[in-house]
């Protein structure tokens, strides 16, 4: 999604056709409901009004999903028996909406992020709230991006597909339904799996993506991504996290009555450079109709680079890969050469590295390989090692020796990444 200012309407405008949103009216609002409705009536189209009830023993880990946050499984429950309190367990009132005219401008969210919002949504959810005493009574969608990800949650992405389709203004009488989060029991297939995160989380599949969304990986167990937020990515995929800690965060979901596990990346890891991550995602294409997978040439080059940066060893399937997709981008003066050789693939990172703006970082997540010989060669590659700032250099210092005192304290330390990080560039300081 694109956004644009326009001075003649004092904001930004998207590249979608449509605008559509959503309020959620909780239970605890009900005798606001006829009011909330009819002024939702004069400010927007209403495409569709239902009542949803989830089931009672499902309730604290819907609150959690919606908000963003992992099921009860892997995180604080008592978040979800919070949202409960304020907003009730029993039935509430999904309003499906359209914007005419909308209008995005830059404002400061619940979740603390200043990001831009649809102005005219926001204004009336804050109204709302002041009429059911505060708090949370009220939720709504804040963007297009928002109304797919709740929606896809709320009543599954077949559903959201019809309520795409609709123009008119409703006027039927709206529906009572028993229904659960999509995913809550599991997903039917990787297929149904991917089609849900198609439209609701910013991620794309590293690699070994091949064979998605018919079958697993060959020889894999698990699937390797990087998204925007490992929470909001586990919390969509009704995942229960495994390892959240020191960098490293695993996931595990039900698919076909069988356990899948995620291996997260998320920008800002170092697992790659945070610039280079968050253009992978932005340039991310679709795969077998619903993989997000990396575009070629982040794929040929993150490939090269977990091969030869995180592993000691290249294997063999990458060097076949590499080669193949080295073809297929047309680097034609490495043909007969093995691509994956040290001085060759240093050569080639370095070269695209550099004509990106990006560089050589020490991942936050503890537990990943380093080949360190290959790293220094690589950092002596098209001044790469020149471009570091003086404190990221002491960082990448330490994560290679791996045996001194400042790497094994950043082992040891079991607070979040980034308090470790911080931790380890104060010794590095002293």
């Amino acid at each position: 999604m694109r956004y644009e200012y326009r001075s003649s309407i004092a904001g930004y405008a998207h590249n979608f056709e449509r605008d559509l949103q959503m309020f959620v009216l909780w239970e605890t609002s009900r005798e606001h409901w006829p009011a909330i409705l009819d002024d939702i009536q004069s400010r927007f189209v209403v495409l569709d009004v239902r009542y949803i009830a989830w089931p009672e023993q499902e309730v604290d880990d819907c609150f959690l999903r919606l908000y963003g946050m992992p099921p009860e499984g892997s995180s604080n429950g008592a978040q979800g028996f919070k949202r409960r309190q304020i907003c009730g367990s029993g039935p509430f009132a999904l309003v499906v909406v359209e914007d005419t005219a909308p209008v995005y401008v830059y404002a400061r969210t619940f979740s603390k992020k200043v990001e831009l919002v649809n102005r005219s949504v926001v204004a009336a959810k804050s109204q709302y709230r002041e009429w059911t005493g505060g708090g949370f009574r009220i939720h709504s969608s804040n963007s297009l991006g928002e109304f797919f990800r709740d929606m896809s949650l709320l009543v599954g992405t077949i559903e959201l597909e019809r309520l795409l389709d609709l123009h008119e203004p409703f006027s039927d009488v709206p529906s009572t339904v028993s229904a659960s989060l999509a995913g809550t029991g599991g997903w039917e297939s990787l297929a149904v799996l991917f089609r849900h995160l198609l439209r609701s989380v910013d991620y794309a599949v590293l690699r070994n993506f091949e064979e998605l969304p018919a079958d697993l990986p060959s020889g894999d167990a698990d699937i390797d991504a990087l998204c925007r937020s490992a929470h909001e990515f586990s919390a969509v995929a009704n995942a229960n996290i495994l390892v959240d800690k020191c960098g490293k965060f695993s996931c595990v979901t039900q698919v076909g009555g069988m356990p899948l596990q995620f291996d997260l990346r998320s920008v800002g890891d170092n697992y790659y450079d945070t610039r280079w991550e968050a253009d992978m995602l932005a340039r991310a294409q679709v795969h077998g109709d619903c993989v997000m997978v990396l575009a070629l040439n982040d794929h040929f080059f993150s490939l090269m680079y977990h091969a030869k940066v995180h592993k000691r060893e290249t294997k063999a399937i990458y060097r076949e890969r590499l080669t193949r997709i080295a073809s297929e981008l047309g680097l034609s003066q490495f043909e007969g050469t093995d691509i994956t050789a040290d001085d060759t693939a240093a050569e080639l990172l370095a070269g695209f590295l550099v004509a990106n703006g990006y560089g050589y970082t020490a991942p936050l997540d503890i537990w990943v390989q380093l080949n360190a010989d290959f790293v220094r060669r690589l950092r002596a590659q098209g001044s790469l090692w020149a471009r570091e700032l003086i404190r990221d250099r002491l960082t990448v210092s330490a994560a290679l020796a791996r045996a001194p005192l400042l790497w094994r304290v950043h082992r040891q330390l079991a607070g979040p990444a980034t308090q470790a990080i911080r931790f380890l560039r104060k010794l590095a300081y002293r």
